[in-house]
């Protein structure tokens, strides 16, 4: 299986932030200020997220894809769980790992 290492620039409007907020708010723990802007810029879901590694699956592919979490991601996200509010938008740069099957 080849790999391929790519930069992802994420850019998360505060809009899907709160949006994502009243979500937890009103009780969907898998709120996640994250999901919309994955789908709606990069063709991405997220498929999994913990505080050190994030993983990805291509929608058109299918193709998953992992990295490292950026510490000012980590403490975004942080925030987020704590009911911080953001009123700015925020951009994020992922390096991921594919792998081709």
């Amino acid at each position: 299986m080849a790999t391929r290492t790519f930069v992802l620039l994420l850019r998360v409007t505060a809009k899907q932030y709160a949006d994502a907020a009243r979500q937890l708010r009103a009780g969907n723990v898998s709120a996640s200020p994250l999901a919309v802007a994955l789908t709606e810029q990069g063709g991405y879901v997220l498929s999994g997220y913990a505080s050190k590694r994030i993983r990805l699956m291509d929608i058109r592919t299918g193709q998953r894809c992992t990295g490292p979490v950026p510490i000012a991601l980590a403490e975004y996200l942080a925030g987020f769980r704590r009911g911080r509010r953001v009123p700015e938008d925020h951009e994020f740069e992922l390096v991921l790992v594919s792998q081709d099957d």
